[in-house]
């Protein structure tokens, strides 16, 4: 942005549309914003609702690649301040930014602020600008309600916490008898429930190749959880061996390390056919790749912006 002078170069520039005067920080003069923005109605501040974002001064980004049903839009902070009435706890914008970018939703922009993912644009989560162009994303008003939400509340708020407004539902640390279950739950697989081997950073996992795993993202500094629960819909959800947190959003490890036993690879083809239902990146690993592991994890993150040592 050009400045006016020597005198004030600190203070103004110029309108990047009509070319006006405007204090330096702003991207755009107060006409051509709302122009721009015209969800903004009135030339002050407007709100949907009780739960509604702040609209004046947001610019939202081309729309080309995802459809949006409109409707009430939610902020990270009404998020939070919604899920801390409803469960007793606590909860920052900062907290609520870094558990949707958890569950896969949204990913942190390389300038700040946040952007969706592919599976946020299927959920309708938007991206908006801010009037200093930092990226932050806006939520349908129907996400309070979302499973996979709701159930990241649960596992971490307090035991004595209330879900006012929504049903009881079953976490990852209450699914309840998976003893008959032989699918692609991670719970109750062909490799049993038991999780017996140690890794480095403390988790227990059910193989010798998941250790290897494990301690080769750990060593590589690269954020991890195992057996995160992924709540796809009401009806779907899987555990994923690995679930890794990228610069271009989550991203899936699966070690099939009983290839070969017919039911076993009925349950891996199951499990696969989800990921490319709900388009997930996934990195497959297999027995045979454990030989040479540390570069394979590292060729195949870096297709997802992970730098490792290797």
């Amino acid at each position: 942005m050009s400045s006016e002078g020597n005198s004030n170069q600190h203070t103004f520039g110029r309108c990047g549309k009509c070319g006006k005067s405007v204090t330096k920080s702003y991207r755009f003069c107060f006409q051509c914003n709302a122009e721009r923005n015209p969800s903004s109605g009135e030339t002050t501040t407007t709100k949907s609702n009780a739960f509604g974002i702040d609209t004046a001064g947001s610019q939202p980004v081309s729309t080309a690649h995802f459809r949006s049903s409109g409707g009430e839009r939610l902020s990270a902070t009404k998020l939070a301040e919604h899920f801390s009435s409803s469960t007793g706890h606590k909860v920052s914008a900062q907290k609520m930014n870094k558990i949707i970018e958890e569950i896969g939703w949204t990913r942190g922009y390389s300038g700040g602020g946040y952007e969706p993912t592919k599976q946020g644009l299927r959920k309708d989560v938007i991206r908006l600008e801010s009037q200093r162009g930092t990226p932050y994303c806006a939520y349908p008003a129907g996400i309070i309600h979302d499973l996979a939400l709701i159930s990241r509340f649960a596992d971490i708020a307090p035991a004595s916490a209330r879900f006012s407004n929504v049903s009881p539902i079953q976490t990852q640390s209450s699914q309840g008898n998976t003893g008959d279950c032989v699918c692609y739950c991670g719970k109750c697989s062909l490799l049993g429930k038991s999780q017996k081997y140690k890794t480095r950073d403390g988790h227990f996992v059910r193989s010798r190749g998941e250790v290897m795993i494990d301690n080769y993202l750990y060593t590589s500094r690269v954020a991890h959880a195992y057996e995160l629960d992924l709540i796809l819909t009401d009806s779907e959800r899987m555990s994923p061996d690995f679930t890794v947190l990228t610069p271009n959003g989550n991203v899936y490890i699966e070690f099939w390390g009983l290839e070969g036993q017919s039911d076993y690879d009925k349950n891996t083809e199951k499990k696969k056919r989800l990921y490319e239902k709900h388009d997930l990146s996934l990195i497959n690993v297999r027995p045979d790749d454990l030989d040479n592991l540390d570069s394979i994890l590292s060729q195949k993150l870096a297709r997802y912006g992970v730098r490792t040592a290797f």
